[in-house]
């Protein structure tokens, strides 16, 4: 029952951690998308999306950092989060809620 492992060529090995990579991978993508439409039901805090998707918000962070720079997304109105009570960004991957009233500091240009 105590079965050595067979030792991987180097083209196995290359392939297994390409795998890897490509999985890895796929997972990132799958939370981006689920960060851009959670985005689009409602204007939100980062941390009113880490706790209804689960995803960590330093992901969320750079997931909004790249729909910045791609223009997929806007910070919409400064609120209060319904979280922490706090005042914070709203912001929505809508567009027809980008010319939403910002108030004060609401833009992010």
């Amino acid at each position: 029952m105590n079965q050595k492992r067979k030792a991987l060529t180097v083209e196995e090995e290359r392939a297994e951690i390409t795998r890897g990579q490509q999985l890895q991978r796929n997972k990132f993508i799958a939370q981006k998308r689920r960060v851009f439409e959670s985005f689009l039901e409602r204007p939100k805090t980062m941390l009113e999306v880490e706790a209804e998707t689960g995803i960590m918000r330093s992901n969320i962070c750079y997931y909004v950092r790249d729909f910045l720079l791609e223009d997929k997304i806007k910070r919409v109105i400064t609120g209060i989060c319904s979280i922490t009570f706090m005042r914070a960004g709203r912001y929505t991957t809508d567009r027809s809620q980008w010319n939403y009233p910002t108030g004060k500091g609401g833009s992010h240009e």
